[in-house]
């Protein structure tokens, strides 16, 4: 079975999404599918790039009828590489449209992979942005389903997600395989916090609504004196920000796994109810639990829909569940001091090696039934 991996996303750097498809593309070939990406990148040149594959550099240019040129461009030369390389089947993951994904799905069995809720999130970004930019949800609207009518499956990283009108509509087949990690790449740090400090609680995020940014600042004000807040990721806001919140900014593994170290546990982003969603499943939370961190939930994670063990506080997901869950928070923390998880507690919830090898089962079933 020959499977390409379709994306127009970053290759390079310290981010999530690629690791992700670094341990997709591992996991599958373990597997025993013969596997490629196929990508359309900024970073395709990146000395940090994550994932080998035929990346095809796309500029990014000012003005949305420039870019648009130069993405036309770049995803034929990707279209004409996935002709001369003739998968049995297509891998894509959905990012805002493009023509280029009709005569992909109209040529091969293509699996749309969707993380989120598309239109929510297109309808967020639009109402935050001026200009063209403001045209974009509605773009989106009216070029989704001319792709979704096509798939031969669909890929949902939530049960919430799988179950979107604009999806089940069609009857097309849907597994529910969360996001994952390699755990083979990490190990179990050491807890290297002073037991007279205070608890600390790591977050990795940044500006985006769902994020909820704002409310870990909230969340630091309302503990200052009893918690230490670290957020990695983005560089301080204008705004004044309280005593106990440390902004890191950007960091590299081995700067930041310094930083998790220290921790007591890991914050999840605290806003998904922006983008009316109430379960996800954030490649944070999977690096936070393969270095051994208890972690605080507001939505539900797809990996622990049944089951939440005891190294796993889940404070609800709504405008006041920080300021609510204050108290609920800091005897989390202080109770998790020094605590870490081991691998074999986590494995069968966020190993890629078990979650992806389960999805390859699901490609062969779609290409069994064409």
């Amino acid at each position: 079975m020959r499977v390409a991996y379709v994306v127009v996303e970053r290759v390079a750097g310290n981010h999530g999404v690629p690791k992700k498809f670094a341990y997709q593309l591992a996991a599958w070939r373990k597997a025993g599918a013969t596997c490629e990406l196929f990508a359309a990148a900024e970073d395709a040149d990146a000395p940090t790039r994550l994932v080998e594959g035929q990346i095809f550099h796309r500029n990014r240019l000012r003005g949305p009828f420039a870019q648009w040129k130069e993405d036309r461009r770049v995803l034929s030369e990707l279209v004409e590489a996935l002709d001369d390389w003739k998968p049995d089947l297509v891998y894509l993951r959905w990012g805002y449209h493009k023509p280029e994904y009709i005569k992909i799905s109209d040529r091969y069995p293509t699996i749309i992979e969707i993380n989120g809720d598309i239109l929510e999130t297109a309808k967020l970004r639009a109402k935050e942005r001026k200009g063209l930019q403001r045209l974009l949800g509605f773009y989106v609207q009216a070029s989704l389903p001319s792709l979704l009518s096509r798939a031969a499956g669909f890929i949902a990283v939530t049960h919430e997600v799988a179950k979107l009108s604009y999806l089940t509509k069609y009857g097309t087949p849907v597994g529910v395989y969360p996001n994952s990690i390699d755990l083979a790449e990490y190990s179990v740090l050491p807890f290297t916090c002073d037991e007279n400090e205070l608890p600390r609680i790591v977050f990795i995020g940044n500006f985006a609504p769902w994020h909820g940014l704002d409310r870990v600042v909230e969340l630091g004000k309302l503990t200052e004196g009893r918690l230490e807040i670290d957020i990695i990721g983005c560089d301080a806001p204008r705004e004044s920000v309280p005593s106990n919140v440390t902004f890191h900014g950007y960091l590299k593994k081995e700067d930041y796994s310094k930083i998790f170290a220290k921790a007591s546990v890991g914050l999840d982003g605290l806003a998904l109810f922006r983008k009316r969603m109430d379960e996800a499943c954030p490649l944070k939370i999977r690096e936070y639990l393969a270095c051994g961190l208890p972690f605080i939930l507001s939505a539900r994670d797809t990996a622990f829909f049944d089951h939440e063990p005891d190294w796993i506080l889940r404070i609800g997901n709504s405008e006041n569940s920080v300021k609510d869950s204050v108290e609920d928070i800091v005897s989390f923390a202080n109770q998790m001091k020094g605590r870490r998880i081991p691998h074999q507690e986590t494995s069968a919830f966020i190993d890629s090696n078990v979650i992806e090898g389960e999805k390859v089962k699901f490609f062969k079933e779609i290409l069994d039934g064409k």
